[in-house]
């Protein structure tokens, strides 16, 4: 997998009303996998969203980019799952896999640089 970025110049606090712009912070993109439990408890559909896929109780595991900043040149990356403590795979158990490239790592949270770009190829998801 391969990935290009370049933050954008701009950078704006949607969150707040007003809507704040060019503030002095630099973007960064995120790129992530997880893995949650497609039912709960009572057996309903579970479907995380850009709302809860980082803090809801039903991740597993994940595997994130650590590093989200600028990349001039196409550069390599792999990404391991870490499981969440107190978590394990249950081969009884329904899972469903989340893949969230965004150019803005704060985007679910509404802050970006509008002009931020980001690019993946070669993108493969490989089980052991």
């Amino acid at each position: 997998m391969e990935l290009l970025y370049k933050a954008g110049t701009n950078y704006i606090d949607g969150s707040k009303k007003p809507v704040e712009e060019g503030l002095d912070v630099v973007d960064e993109c995120s790129i992530a996998a997880v893995l949650y439990e497609a039912k709960d408890a009572s057996g309903k559909d579970v479907t995380l969203t850009g709302v809860d896929i980082n803090t809801s109780e039903y991740r597993v595991a994940e595997a994130r980019l650590k590093d989200g900043t600028d990349k001039e040149a196409w550069t390599a990356f792999e990404l391991t799952f870490e499981y969440f403590p107190d978590k394990v795979y249950d081969s009884t158990k329904e899972y469903k896999l989340a893949i969230v490239c965004s150019s803005s790592k704060e985007g679910d949270k509404f802050k970006g640089a509008a002009n931020s770009t980001l690019i993946v190829d070669e993108l493969e998801v490989v089980g052991e």
